[in-house]
């Protein structure tokens, strides 16, 4: 997993709220995948888009919130979300 991968689970677990050890590598793969096919359809991605991508893959966990959270939140996550996949 290189530093774009860890950065985007980290964003992840702090935004959205998954299960202890959760995304995986390969629900991380999948997650970026489905979040890239929505963005080149043309659809926005808000937060509760978000969650549903990354709860189809992933169990629900605590979301323990320290702070608001705003649309910079999402913004990085979608961010490293397309910089963390490999071009085809």
């Amino acid at each position: 997993m290189d530093m774009y991968d860890k950065a985007l689970v980290r964003k992840i677990v702090t935004t959205v709220g998954v299960a202890l050890g959760e995304p995986t590598p390969y629900q991380l793969e999948r997650i970026k995948v489905d979040l890239q096919n929505i963005i080149q359809s043309g659809r926005k991605v808000d937060h509760g888009e978000l969650s549903r991508v990354v709860y189809k893959y992933c169990r629900r966990g605590p979301l323990v919130c320290l702070d608001s959270v705003d649309n910079s939140d999402l913004d990085t996550v979608l961010m490293l979300a397309l910089r963390a996949t490999p071009k085809k």
